[in-house]
């Protein structure tokens, strides 16, 4: 987020994004109707906030006196110009290959919805060593996990 690739924010009642965190270090939970927003969406939002979009007057003003074209600018609305959207390169596959640090499994939920948003199969393998967990955690943690998010799990 800090570097403008997407942002944090929020869907409002509507359903909408309403980005909060672009560009910023935010803490990252993903909780609740927190969701990754497309930077284009974010740029777009900071954008609106800056830019008025109608000039102030008070009703007890007139325009009389005001030459015609600052009258005209006063009495519209001015519109924000559209961000040109640019084509990156992307890729249509990608391999993660990484060890984990201890205590820092929960900081990946966030990527992972991620990626499951950006790719229709996502396939992950988890090698462990250099531990032990018994016959029973297996059965009873291990596969009972995936038998209740429903899908099917090897473990060789």
């Amino acid at each position: 987020m800090r570097q403008g690739l997407f942002g944090l924010g929020e869907l409002d009642e509507a359903g909408q994004p309403k980005c909060l965190y672009f560009r910023e270090e935010p803490s990252v939970g993903l909780q609740g109707r927190e969701v990754l927003i497309r930077a284009e969406v974010c740029a777009q939002q900071q954008a609106d906030q800056t830019t008025p979009s109608v000039y102030p007057t008070r009703p007890d003003t007139t325009l009389e006196g005001v030459s015609e074209s600052v009258a005209a600018v006063m009495s519209s609305t001015t519109t924000t110009p559209a961000v040109p959207t640019f084509r990156q390169a992307a890729r249509r596959a990608m391999t993660l290959k990484f060890n984990l640090p201890f205590g820092q499994a929960s900081k990946l939920l966030g990527l992972l919805n991620l990626l499951q948003q950006r790719f229709r199969r996502v396939q992950i393998t988890i090698q462990m060593e250099d531990g032990e967990i018994s016959e029973a955690e297996t059965e009873d943690k291990v596969r009972e996990t995936f038998r209740q998010i429903g899908t099917d799990v090897e473990i060789e």
